[in-house]
């Protein structure tokens, strides 16, 4: 950890009353990096909640407006994408990296069009950045893939420019290096990737948070 003073995360959203796993993950490495003396602020889209800035626990949480970039998707599409899937754009979150002082690193949660504004700004900015892989990159299930994308399938995507400009095919090529959750994606990570510096990082559960309604 010498040197390093500040790790911005990038999430696709934070939302108390839908934390999941990966909410799991990141605020357990926040709170931990946090106790180290490095700051630890998440930057995520405002899904289900309120743009602006926040705090959880001790963590700073920056949520920032978004739009899902299909043609005619009906309001119940967008509520399903929400939920699971999709890949959101954000340019007030590019941007809101850029502006982020004092960074050291900037480590993605998220792939796909985010997490190529994570990568595009980190190399922007001249400093390294991390994937972590949550499971359902390369080992999600083709019947699984193939329901998250119901909700805009047939739609014509607008967001494909910034998919190219911000390089999201290449956001596990270009990384420093790649934390995988699940041990099946830290394998086949491995495999496609063997030149890459590829990390198993298993986490568990804070238990005295979720013990209470």
């Amino acid at each position: 950890m010498s040197g390093i003073t500040k790790v911005a995360h990038v999430m696709r959203r934070v939302s108390p009353q839908r934390w999941g796993g990966t909410e799991c993950v990141v605020f357990n490495i926040s709170e931990e990096l946090i106790r180290r003396g490095i700051e630890s602020p998440v930057h995520c889209t405002d899904m289900f909640e309120t743009a602006g800035k926040g705090r959880i626990g001790a963590v700073p949480v920056i949520r920032h407006p978004y739009v899902f970039p299909w043609i005619g998707l009906s309001t119940e599409a967008k509520e399903k994408l929400k939920l699971k899937g999709g890949s959101p754009l954000s340019l007030p979150l590019f941007f809101g990296l850029l502006r982020e002082k004092n960074v050291s690193v900037i480590h993605t949660h998220v792939q796909h069009r985010l997490g190529g504004m994570a990568r595009t700004a980190a190399k922007l900015r001249g400093i390294p950045y991390v994937v972590s892989l949550h499971g359902g990159y390369y080992t999600l299930p083709e019947i699984q893939a193939e329901k998250m994308a119901e909700p805009f399938k047939g739609k014509a995507e607008w967001g494909k420019f910034f998919g190219w400009l911000f390089g999201s095919r290449n956001v596990l090529n270009d990384a420093d290096a790649v934390i995988c959750v699940g041990r099946a994606e830290f394998e086949e990570v491995k495999r496609r990737h063997p030149d890459k510096a590829v990390f198993y990082l298993p986490n568990g559960v804070n238990v005295p948070r979720f013990s209470a309604a």
